[in-house]
């Protein structure tokens, strides 16, 4: 099962943020490794010569329950000498150097000699968008995004909601308050992700409470102000008691947004 490299992380967190437009690429690569390469690709060793070149492959499926998987079989041309014992994958955005964008680690390892073809059967190369926080919605949307299936558009507004209880990745569980005064709050202003996160770079204000709003456990964020696509949501690390005339407000850093 594969995962996003740290690169690509931060990419898509700029993207969702308003921050700044992942591209793209034109191609999409698969390269082999006698090493793991880890998330920052620290590790890569990818085999040099004897015929080896990273493969390209655009095709893959439509992302379902987080998840994508190249959609065709992969096929590298044979191998005219030891490539070593290839017991990872990853996937660049160049045919060599480029950025890294992701890896997964082979079920058995599989020593290459002379006259070996290394195939990637359909469905075998598995990429994984991890559980709790984005959205199931969301993380399929971005999935189509990279691997070219489906544009992800930016919403033009991003809006941050409360709820008394914990959401589901798919929106089950959220309990937003009604009536009251209560009512999502816009926040389009969000830091670079260049050190693992993304936070609002400034004060999210909420209207004050004309009455109760329960307990307020966890922060969301969506892409309307009402209904619409919920994004991601959070756990507050202290849930608070809403009664009339009081006002809820995120100082500027308060939300911390990383995708792992």
């Amino acid at each position: 099962m594969g995962s996003l490299s740290n690169y690509l992380e931060l990419e898509l967190l700029d993207h969702v943020f308003k921050v700044g437009s992942y591209t793209v690429p034109t191609n999409i690569y698969i390269a082999l490794s006698t090493a793991d390469p880890g998330e920052a690709a620290a590790g890569i060793a990818e085999p040099s010569g004897n015929g080896y070149a990273r493969k390209v492959h655009n095709s893959w499926d439509a992302a379902s329950s987080r998840a994508t998987a190249n959609n065709g079989a992969c096929t590298f041309a044979a191998a005219t000498g030891s490539w070593g014992t290839i017991t990872h994958y990853a996937i660049f955005d160049a045919i060599t150097g480029g950025n890294f964008l992701g890896y997964g680690t082979l079920t058995t390892p599989n020593a290459v000699v002379n006259g070996n073809v290394v195939t990637f059967a359909d469905g075998e190369i598995d990429i994984t968008f991890n559980a709790n926080g984005f959205s199931t919605y969301l993380a399929n949307e971005l999935l189509d995004h990279v691997f070219k299936v489906g544009a992800y558009t930016v919403p033009s507004n991003i809006y941050v909601g409360l709820s008394t209880a914990s959401p589901t990745d798919s929106a089950g569980g959220l309990a937003e308050p009604s009536g009251n005064n209560y009512a999502r709050t816009v926040m389009n202003s969000w830091d670079t992700a260049a050190s693992g996160a993304t936070q609002n770079t400034s004060a999210i204000t909420f209207p004050t409470a004309s009455g109760s709003w329960g307990t307020i456990t966890h922060a969301a964020i969506f892409d309307a102000s009402s209904a619409g696509n919920m994004l991601g949501w959070a756990a507050l690390g202290t849930s608070q008691a809403v009664v009339s005339g009081n006002v809820v407000e995120f100082d500027a850093g308060a939300l911390d947004v990383t995708l792992d």
